[in-house]
């Protein structure tokens, strides 16, 4: 009973870990890049931050359709619409 308890707690902390750092990143993408000047980021940092969370929280495969799936849509775009 108690191997299962500290099962869920630790999912539940990790999940809890990752939504916050994923708070964070969406949070200074929306600032300006004046903003990210001031307090020492830029945007660049804020993308590969959020990449390597990404990639860490085994969630890389599923960034990795989304980017190809975006780039078709752009390719059909330009391309016919």
């Amino acid at each position: 009973m108690l191997r299962q308890e500290l099962k869920y707690f630790l999912l539940f902390f990790i999940v809890t870990y990752v939504a916050t750092a994923v708070l964070f990143y969406q949070y200074l993408s929306e600032k300006s890049e004046s903003f990210l000047t001031e307090h020492d980021f830029s945007k660049g940092e804020v993308l590969d931050g959020m990449n390597r969370l990404v990639q860490e929280a085994g969630y890389g495969a599923l960034l990795n359709i989304v980017e190809e799936l975006s780039g078709n849509i752009n390719a059909v775009r330009a391309c016919c619409l």
